[in-house]
């Protein structure tokens, strides 16, 4: 069995992406961490807090984590991914998604080269159709909305 997953982010009305892109761009300005080359790495899984309220997995495209199986065993029930564009569509089309939620705020720079929310990329995923229903609408005040989604079965 695997958790309930839900694909969430927080999003401009013009549909900008505040994801790893922005991050980069306006917190971490593409700085990169010191690294210790001397540092060893334990062979196999490592979970530093097994008891954890809450966990940061990291997803690789080549599926060599085998993250759906390995998160159910530790208990992850519930798992919000919060990715890019290509990450959340390829969870999409895998059939992976169980919610889609969104916080929208009333802001709109136009950018035409901004992120989306879901983005196709070969050979990870590819360009189809994806229809969705809305759950619940709730008013955050400031004329924040957040919406919240399940997609529709692929005929």
């Amino acid at each position: 069995m695997r958790p309930y997953v839900i694909v969430h982010t927080h999003t401009s009305i013009d549909g900008n992406l505040n994801g790893k892109t922005s991050t980069e761009d306006n917190i971490t300005h593409y700085g990169t961490p010191a690294i210790d080359e001397s540092a060893t790495v334990p062979a196999g899984d490592y979970v530093a807090e097994p008891e954890a309220e809450m966990y940061y997995v990291s997803i690789d495209p080549r599926g060599e984590l085998a993250w759906q199986q390995k998160l159910h065993g530790l208990g992850v029930e519930r798992l919000m991914v919060g990715g890019g564009g290509i990450i959340n569509w390829s969870f999409l089309q895998q059939g992976l998604v169980d919610e889609v939620s969104m916080v929208l705020a009333p802001v709109a720079n136009a950018e035409p080269d901004a992120p989306r929310f879901f983005t196709a990329k070969e050979p990870y995923s590819t360009i189809d159709l994806t229809e969705f229903t809305i759950t619940s609408i709730e008013d955050l005040g400031d004329s924040v909305v957040w919406l919240r989604y399940t997609p529709n079965a692929q005929a």
